[in-house]
């Protein structure tokens, strides 16, 4: 009798060990289920594409897209610019979008005030959040690095001026932002031409994604606009060397050595 408890005991703990293994096991793939999906997803996603290099040697430029883009041209028409040509390359994606715009302006003489203009007409789509500086890596050149987050609800100082902003961006590139997506843009004016380098990135990933920084940050300037910039790195250092030369000149001469006795 106690051999037969004893099987009964031996064969209730096989069976719970059974039962526990089995639950492990489907909860083992359930969860390499959801991380397949996952990893499915992720690398769909424009984070993760394979990036391809993208070069514009018309209006100096290269850049890293997450895929092939493709050109249009517009017009850009604002306050202090009745009507200019407008060239830009476009990638989308599921939730990104991804954009080089050139406005070829004309005006080599008057980049900060057009910038400063084109940012305001940007603010339109919602709030700044991020207004910093940047610089490029060829010359000394510097922009604006901003993130805008979207929304319908925007106060501006005048009427009808988000109709404007809106239908200004719309007429040069075809874009807009709806509300809850976000906007990570780098500004640059060199040699007459306005050079905006955004990003759209829309849906969960909105805040998240880190393909818009990757993406703007990726421009380099190449031919015409490598050579002005490689200029203005050498006339820094000519203006350096006078400047050395300047202050030598201006020393008062030293006094002349006393003869010994």
């Amino acid at each position: 009798m106690a051999d037969l408890a004893t099987d009964r005991k031996i064969t209730q703990c096989d069976g719970n060990s059974a039962r526990s293994y089995n639950r492990e096991m489907r909860e083992n793939m359930r969860q390499i289920v959801i991380l397949s999906i996952l990893a499915a997803l992720f690398l769909s996603s424009p984070a993760s594409a394979a990036w391809t290099g993208y070069e514009n040697e018309e209006f100096g430029y290269a850049i890293t897209f997450p895929g092939t883009p493709t050109e249009a041209t517009g017009n850009y028409r604002s306050d202090l610019i009745p009507g200019a040509p407008a060239h830009y390359s476009l990638y989308e994606e599921g939730d990104g979008m991804f954009m080089v715009l050139v406005v070829d302006t004309g005006r080599l003489e008057d980049g900060a005030v057009l910038l400063g203009e084109f940012e305001y007409w940007l603010s339109h789509f919602g709030d700044i959040v991020v207004n910093t500086t940047v610089r490029l890596n060829v010359g000394m050149e510097y922009g604006r690095f901003l993130t805008i987050e979207c929304h319908d609800d925007v106060v501006s100082e005048g009427p009808l001026q988000v109709e404007r902003a809106k239908r200004l961006f719309q007429e040069a590139a075809n874009f807009d932002c709806a509300s809850g997506a976000r906007i990570t843009a780098n500004l640059f004016f060199t040699q007459g031409r306005l050079y905006a380098i955004i990003a759209r990135q829309t849906g969960e990933e909105a805040k998240l994604s880190p393909a818009p920084v990757r993406f703007v940050n990726s421009l380099q300037w190449i031919a015409g606009n490598a050579e002005y910039g490689r200029s203005l790195i050498a006339r820094s250092s000519l203006a350096e060397r006078a400047a050395e030369l300047n202050a030598a000149a201006a020393q008062p001469p030293a006094p002349p050595a006393t003869p010994g006795n």
